[in-house]
């Protein structure tokens, strides 16, 4: 038998005394008791010099060897004193422990000193053996007790703290958690954690597996444990594990660390895996944000303009927690714009196939309306390289797509009217000119005369010219002159501009298909005077009255 401890003061013979009888008694009675009882003289207990000895036939003291008295057993020491506050191993690797009075110790608690000067817990079963762990095995062993777990060691000693998979405590790590797989509270607690959360407060300088992500930067660090005890990790191959809890989804890098904020869920190691970014609220919550919209700055692999500038922008993650991205998508009803991350747009968009492009290189406020309209202009070609859309100014209200033939927009210069078809392209997207009810629009301007002028003219793609009032609406007719704004004549004849005259004092006769000045003195049924002749270059009205001119 191996001795787990020292044999301290021998028990009284009045604790003794009372064990043997029921009840408390004196060392006085507990001696003439035996001395009346000549049995005992050679066999049985005896008290001697205060101590406790037990003899067995042929007058033999009894040494390393259990005997027990009515419910409590006792143990004899190497030199046949009974002991206490003592602890032994039997052959079979089973520790006990015997209390002040020498009683063995069982469901119950131990705070118990090996002789180290180091303290440690102790639990005693119902049989007095100790809760421990095999000396063979190599995995954590853990008992229930009065409803919680706790975990043991080879030597009995209870767990606590940081714990690795083998059941092996971490005493000298600056952080713990990293090695850790289960942890078992502070020394006077030592219950598993299962099914919780853990706050761990500690601080740490390390970085996460996943790159970008400090732990240094947390003021806390959250730990999720599941139903056995373990801490929630990503197996071998994957860089992050996703969990739901209570309903909720959370995320947890390689050290079983709760990560936050924008995180690449594809969990692939190759380096060629495209990323999956999700949105997993702050530090305190970290739940996967789903079906809404987040207002944040964007992860540094997203974008590291905007990360380093703190640049907050608005994200939609669907009902799986992924962003919307590269392109348009309907959110409760409205449809909305994101780019190739994720962040929604506002103003006017192009996408290429149905696909976001890139970011204008333009704002709305530095945009005039030849840049719609005019081919040498400075950002004609930007505008019309692809599919025009254009969305709510308002980031914070708005975003929402515009359709529609009257959108008023602000452009640099002035005020001015789009149009939008009910899947929010612009009339006339690429710069191709297009004619929708009778009005004419070029990457989603609507091409309308000079309120001034009253008229105006677009050139079609025939090289003809189009006659439009300051509403945009094309004016048709044969053999018609209207007056314009500054009291000259614009002439129109089978449905487009046929010339121009600033007589202001006489409005022009037609005859047999051609265009006259008005004449008073004429010799004719008709005043007809010099010949108004075919403008067909529009090269004879006001270079102000042409709104818009095709490349040839």
């Amino acid at each position: 038998m191996r001795k787990k401890g020292k044999i301290t003061a021998a028990l009284s013979a009045g604790a003794l005394m009372a064990l043997f009888a029921g009840g408390m008694g004196d060392t006085a009675v507990l001696s003439d008791i035996f001395a009346g009882m000549d049995s005992y003289a050679a066999q049985g207990w005896q008290l001697t010099d205060g101590e406790w000895y037990y003899y067995g036939s042929n007058d033999a003291l009894v040494t390393n060897e259990l005997k027990k008295s009515d419910d409590n057993w006792y143990y004899l020491g190497s030199d046949g004193r009974m002991v206490r506050n003592y602890m032994y191993e039997d052959d079979e690797e089973n520790i006990y422990y015997f209390n002040s009075d020498g009683a063995m110790v069982k469901n119950s608690w131990i705070l118990y000193d090996d002789g180290s000067g180091e303290s440690n817990w102790y639990y005693f079963d119902s049989a007095g053996k100790a809760a421990r762990k095999k000396s063979d095995s190599d995995n954590i062993y853990t008992r229930s007790i009065d409803g919680k777990t706790y975990g043991f060691d080879e030597d009995g000693k209870m767990l606590y703290g940081w714990t690795e998979e083998d059941g092996e405590l971490i005493t000298d790590e600056d952080d713990p958690f990293m090695e850790a797989r289960y942890y078992f509270g502070d020394f006077d607690d030592g219950v598993m954690r299962k099914n919780t959360w853990l706050q761990y407060e500690e601080g740490s300088e390390e970085d996460s597996n996943v790159d970008g992500i400090s732990y240094e930067d947390k003021d806390v660090l959250w730990f999720f444990f599941d139903s056995s005890g373990k801490k929630t990790i990503p197996s071998s191959n994957k860089e992050t594990v996703e969990k739901t809890i209570n309903g909720s989804k959370y995320i947890f890098d390689k050290n079983g660390v709760m990560l936050s904020s924008w995180i690449d869920t594809n969990t692939s190691t190759s380096p060629t895996a495209s990323p999956s970014y999700k949105y997993f609220s702050d530090d305190i919550d970290g739940h996967l944000m789903k079906d809404t919209w987040v207002y944040a700055v964007p992860d540094e692999d997203m974008d590291p303009e905007d990360y380093n500038d703190d640049e907050y922008s608005w994200f939609y993650v669907d009902k799986s927690g992924k962003s919307e991205t590269n392109g348009i998508a309907k959110v409760k009803g409205k449809k909305y714009a994101f780019d190739n991350i994720g962040r929604m747009q506002t103003e006017f968009v192009l996408l290429k196939d149905g696909s976001f492009s890139d970011n204008l290189t333009v704002d709305e406020d530095d945009l005039e309306a030849e840049d719609f309209k005019n081919s040498s202009s400075e950002h004609f070609d930007e505008l019309s390289d692809g599919d025009l859309y254009y969305f709510d100014a308002d980031e914070e209200k708005g975003g929402q797509m515009k359709t529609g033939k009257s959108i008023k927009i602000d452009l640099s210069d002035d005020t001015y009217t789009f149009g939008f078809n009910k899947d929010g392209k612009a009339y006339g997207s690429g710069g191709v000119l297009e004619e929708v009810s009778r009005k004419y629009y070029i990457n989603g301007l609507l091409l309308a005369a000079d309120k001034e002028m009253k008229y105006g003219l677009v050139e079609l793609s025939d090289g003809s010219f189009a006659v439009v009032n300051s509403g945009g609406t094309l004016q048709k007719g044969d053999e018609k002159a209207l007056k314009d704004g500054d009291g000259g004549y614009i002439l129109i004849n089978e449905d487009r501009y046929y010339g121009y005259t600033d007589d202001d004092d006489h409005k022009p006769v037609w005859v047999d298909g051609a265009a006259f000045e008005y004449d008073r003195d004429a010799e004719n049924d008709e005043h007809a005077g010099d010949e108004i002749s075919y403008d067909a270059d529009a090269s004879e009205i006001p270079d102000d009255m042409v709104i818009y001119r095709a490349d040839r």
